[in-house]
């Protein structure tokens, strides 16, 4: 999926101001950017499970990613949210 010209400018923003990211050099982030995958995510959905194979890195753009998990008496169980800007 090629990015349109909006979207590969608040990526490259995201990755400037990324505290892990931001320090790259401006080639190195056009080129990072330029091999994102961007993914739409809906309210709820879940983008990956405990245990699964870590093969991919996600950048938050906007809005929040919930880290849960349920515990053994099936209550979720809150860790962690992921805000625009971070990356898990």
């Amino acid at each position: 999926m090629s990015l349109f010209p909006h979207d590969l400018a608040r990526i490259l923003d995201m990755l400037r101001a990324s505290g892990v990211f931001g320090t790259l050099d401006e080639p190195v982030l056009q080129d990072l950017a330029s091999v994102l995958k961007l993914r739409f995510v809906g309210g709820g959905e879940m983008v990956c499970r405990e245990g699964d194979v870590a093969d991919m890195m996600f950048f938050v753009v906007s809005g929040r990613l919930r880290v849960s998990r349920r515990d053994k008496t099936n209550n979720l169980q809150l860790y962690n949210e992921i805000r625009a800007g971070e990356s898990v």
